[in-house]
């Protein structure tokens, strides 16, 4: 966890941990800034780039990569007691899967 934190985000992410952990701390920064809606945005497309990469090079497995994955979304749904405006568990996060590319075409899941 250290190293993670020695990297991200004040620098680039090198792995899929440490493009999570740096969205985690973004997040974090966001809540406690009084931001309490915040578009994720194309995680599908930001995040894939490191889990193929963490995959290939044998960082991770799929099972570690899961893992990781579904820590991250509980650590995001994390207090969603304090966080829930109106509807107990909405906390204001939408997190996109799927779209289309600036001249239109379907961008799909990646």
């Amino acid at each position: 966890m250290l190293d993670t934190l020695h990297q991200v985000p004040e620098r680039p992410a090198r792995t899929l941990r440490e493009a999570l952990q740096s969205y985690l701390i973004l997040n974090s920064l966001l809540w406690t800034s009084g931001y309490t809606l915040i578009g994720l945005g194309r995680l599908d497309q930001a995040l894939f780039p490191y889990f193929e990469q963490d995959i290939r090079t044998g960082v991770l497995d799929t099972g570690g990569a899961s893992w990781l994955i579904k820590a991250f979304l509980r650590a995001i749904h994390g207090g969603y007691h304090f966080k829930s405006n109106c509807l107990l568990g909405d906390t204001g996060q939408a997190i996109v899967l799927g779209g289309s590319r600036p001249d239109g075409s379907d961008a799909g899941m990646i």
